[in-house]
Order: C-alpha cells, then sequence, then structure tokens
C-alpha cells in the first residue's frame, strides 16, 4: 500500500453500501456493481421513505502486520507492474502514486466483501499501489447521506478507474472452515489467484505483487 503513515494494527470495521445499483440508484445518478465500493463508520441504517430501513453491510478485518517496504520489494513491484502497464489496453491514471511511502500490510479477513480490503485500507488513506479504482476514495468515508455528501461520493467513484493493471494485493492463505491452504511465496513466474475484472480467475503471473517474505 502507499501511505504517508502506516496502518494502526487490530480490527478494523466500516460499514458497505448495499445496493441498490443501476440507473438513478444513488441520488439520481447510475451505480455500476463494477465501480468503488462506498464505506461508513456508523452502525449501517438508512431509514428510507415508506418506513423500510436499507442495512449497509458490515465489513470486518484485523491488521496483524504492517512494516515499510524494502526498496528491494518497491523495485520487484515497478519492474511488474511497468511490464504489465505496457500490455494494458488504457493509460493508467496515476492519481499522484508514488514510490515514496510504501508499506507491506498483513491483514485476516473476518467477513467477505466485494473490494473489502481494497475499500477498507483506501478509507484509512492507505490505497493499494495500482488501485486506480479506489485510490480517489482515500480517506473518504460516506458518513453523510445528503444530496452535498452524494455528489462528492458520486465525484470520487467517477474518478476512479477499473484496473487494466496488476493491484498490489496477494492471498497468502485460503480457509476453508478448520482447512486451509497456504499459498507459495511469490516468485517470478508461478500460478496464483488475483483480482481483475470483477471476478476471480486463475492465470501463470507476470501479475501482482510483491514477495512478502523477501
Amino acid at each position: 500500500m502507499s501511505s504517508d503513515t502506516s496502518v494502526p494494527l487490530g480490527s478494523l470495521t466500516h460499514w458497505m453500501y448495499p445496493g441498490p445499483f443501476g440507473p438513478g440508484a444513488f441520488h439520481g445518478h447510475t451505480l455500476r456493481r463494477s465501480r468503488a465500493r462506498l464505506l461508513r463508520s456508523g452502525d449501517g441504517r438508512d431509514e428510507l421513505k415508506g418506513g423500510s430501513v436499507r442495512r449497509w453491510k458490515r465489513c470486518e478485518l484485523r491488521v496483524l502486520a504492517c512494516q515499510r517496504a524494502s526498496q528491494s520489494q518497491v523495485d520487484t513491484w515497478r519492474q511488474l507492474f511497468e511490464a504489465e502497464l505496457a500490455r494494458a489496453r488504457k493509460p493508467f491514471p496515476g492519481h499522484g502514486e508514488t514510490d515514496e511511502h510504501v508499506w507491506v500490510v498483513r491483514v485476516e479477513l473476518v467477513t467477505g466483501r466485494t473490494h473489502q480490503v481494497r475499500a477498507q485500507l483506501a478509507a484509512m488513506g492507505a490505497p493499494l499501489l495500482g488501485d486506480s479504482l479506489y485510490r480517489p476514495m482515500s480517506r473518504y468515508l460516506h458518513d453523510r447521506d445528503d444530496a452535498r455528501s452524494a455528489e462528492e461520493a458520486w465525484g470520487r467513484i467517477e474518478e476512479g478507474t477499473v484496473p487494466d493493471w496488476p493491484v498490489a494485493l496477494h492471498a497468502e492463505t485460503l480457509r476453508w472452515g478448520t482447512r486451509y491452504s497456504r499459498l507459495r511465496p511469490l516468485g517470478t513466474i508461478r500460478d496464483l489467484t488475483f483480482y481483475k475484472f470483477g471476478i476471480y480467475t486463475r492465470r501463470r503471473v507476470r501479475h501482482l505483487t510483491l514477495n512478502p517474505n523477501e
């Protein structure tokens, strides 16, 4: 991730917008599922017209470790990223991304929501490297649902770009109940699971990220 300061260790809880999506769904704006998801810090309840209640989805993760990335890790990421960027079908918007303040963060998911790690770290001011979709959401929480706040939220969502390049996010361990599978440390070429274009897929890597054990 890229941030001036580290992410505090411990539990991190937000609430994610649950929908609706589609034309006019968000204060008259079209909201697509492929775009950045809004988070808030409150208890996740909206009183709607007609007396119905919209419940935002609880998102929780635990930050287990956060340490500065080594220069070797940053160089490895930049080499992989720039190689894939050359194959991208659209330009990388950048949004002020630099290599000056890079941290390696290890988290454990308590809930499993769409884009959860990306959204929560961005809300903390620590968007993932390469994540052009959530960098405009840095330090933003949609805690007020009035017209003015909705316009700000919509502007940030529209500024984001769905990545056509690697995002610095890597699954270390996959767990099902009491069973788990620990993925091998990242090398130069191997199979891993990564997020791209809204689906999870498996493919040969030149993709993704830093070697956390380097």
